[in-house]
């Protein structure tokens, strides 16, 4: 008996959602998805629309970390600046 004919990966459609929650997360469906796209069983369908979304989503994310990255320098200078007093 030979072996089994290779079939072509099947083509699934993945939106933005699809692509941050499975790139955020090592479990679940989302990941899983991306794992079978990535070892060639699925073939991964990315709509422009979805790589815009995901681009501005990635975006929004950069300036909010950017910003909490900010706030707690700003924390960690005032809590360990000098007061003046004598050591």
């Amino acid at each position: 008996m030979g072996r089994p004919e290779k079939t072509e990966p099947l083509p699934v459609c993945v939106d933005a959602d699809v692509l941050i929650a499975g790139l955020l997360s090592r479990t679940g469906a989302s990941h899983a998805i991306l794992v079978l796209g990535e070892i060639g069983l699925l073939r991964l369908v990315l709509p422009e629309a979805a790589v815009a979304e995901v681009r501005r989503n990635l975006v929004a994310i950069d300036y909010c970390l950017s910003n909490v990255l900010v706030g707690y320098t700003l924390l960690w200078e005032v809590r360990h600046a000098p007061t003046g007093e004598p050591g």
